[in-house]
């Protein structure tokens, strides 16, 4: 049986997807962003929100992302998951839809 997305979580990428729609510039047809956990300088996170197509085009995450990336980094460690990197993707089809791609660690398969 495949692990299911736990409803707390789907929220809170959710809020953080919606928000990166907020920050990233209208004409950027794709962005990732990027969270790892910093292991100098007091630890944290570092948050990068690039564009894949147009290297050293960045946007700056918001108190908004900020916020709910701290709640999912809470939720993964109060959930016992561990994770070297959360990387939120998307890209713009030539419909003008836009497929997002998450990864994030699941929790583990209920045992059988």
């Amino acid at each position: 049986m495949e692990p299911k997305l736990p409803p707390e979580q789907s929220k809170i990428d959710r809020a953080i997807i919606d928000e990166l729609f907020a920050v990233v510039p209208e004409e950027w047809n794709a962005f990732i962003m990027v969270v790892e956990p910093r292991l100098t300088d007091g630890g944290g996170v570092s948050i990068a929100i690039l564009n894949p197509d147009e290297p050293g085009a960045e946007a700056e995450p918001n108190s908004v992302i900020r916020e709910n990336v701290d709640k999912l980094v809470a939720f993964l460690a109060a959930e016992k998951r561990t994770w070297e990197s959360i990387t939120y993707k998307a890209f713009s089809t030539s419909e003008g839809a836009w497929k997002i791609n998450i990864t994030v660690p699941l929790p583990p398969a209920p045992a059988a």
